[in-house]
């Protein structure tokens, strides 16, 4: 990876209008912004940095709907190349999974100027630089969003494919920037639709691109429901239980509740209304 980090928006060409798509081109700077999810938290170290072969979980998973998991690619996404480049199809599974990337060809973290850098792991394989930002991504998020955005390191007039799913495995849009020459991108769902669970990234870049700064506009959640426990001293989640309450319910989306029941598996599901 060639690396170049550039101080202005960059203006990208689309294979489509940028107006009243599915999903739309916005200034970074313009998303409203409930969580910010860097990498500072994890190794890095100077580059080639730090190999991760599992699934990389940043935020509030869960509870307050800030939290997000990265990894390759999507369950039922093929994986083809283009030179180095990892190449990803637009179709997912019906019920949308992030998973892993082979050992030394998923992720990894290096810091530049200061800051950690997340790349996806071309076919080379880590530590080769021909590897490094050559790699799929694919982040899914906790909780439907309608806005997303990041700072880019690298670009040398590539391109780039985004796919948008929704929580059922369904396609949303694909984009495919051009000229990727500068450190921001952001987009936003046509009306604000709260739909886009996850997004795959893959690049054709000479010199690969990473990643920093992640944005979205977190949903809050809502209680739905709690039965109280002996302790209602504090409110907080401790592993996948809630200290003081034995039976909880959470309103993650319009469609998603999450719940917490004692000897019961915890997890979310579709409310059917």
């Amino acid at each position: 990876m060639k690396l170049q980090f550039y101080a202005i928006f960059y203006s990208v060409l689309f294979a489509h209008s940028t107006y009243a798509d599915p999903i739309n081109l916005i200034d970074y700077s313009a998303i409203d912004v409930g969580s910010t999810i860097d990498f500072n938290s994890i190794s890095g170290g100077s580059a080639p940095g730090t190999n991760y072969n599992n699934i990389l979980t940043f935020g509030e998973v869960l509870i307050g709907g800030g939290g997000i998991n990265i990894g390759e690619r999507f369950q039922g996404q093929s994986l083809s190349y283009s030179g180095d480049s990892d190449i990803l199809s637009a179709s997912a599974s019906s019920e949308l999974q992030v998973i892993s990337g082979s050992p030394n060809q998923n992720l990894n973290v290096f810091n530049y100027s200061g800051s950690n850098v997340l790349t996806g792991l071309g076919r080379q394989g880590f530590p080769s630089g021909n590897a490094i930002g050559e790699g799929s991504v694919a982040i899914l998020f906790d909780t439907d969003q309608s806005q997303f955005g990041f700072q880019s390191v690298g670009g040398n007039s590539g391109s780039a494919t985004f796919h948008f799913f929704r929580r059922d495995g369904s396609l949303i849009d694909t984009i495919t920037p051009t000229e990727l020459t500068s450190n921001s991108f952001g987009v936003k769902r046509d009306e604000g639709v709260r739909d886009i669970a996850g997004i795959s990234i893959h690049n054709t870049d000479p010199g690969g691109i990473g990643y920093d700064n992640f944005v979205f506009d977190k949903q809050e959640t809502a209680l739905l429901f709690r039965e109280k426990g002996e302790d209602d001293s504090f409110w907080g989640r401790f592993g996948n239980d809630i200290p003081g309450f034995d039976h909880v319910g959470l309103q993650l989306s319009d469609e998603i509740i999450w719940e917490s029941h004692p000897g019961y598996d915890t997890g979310t599901y579709t409310d059917p209304t």
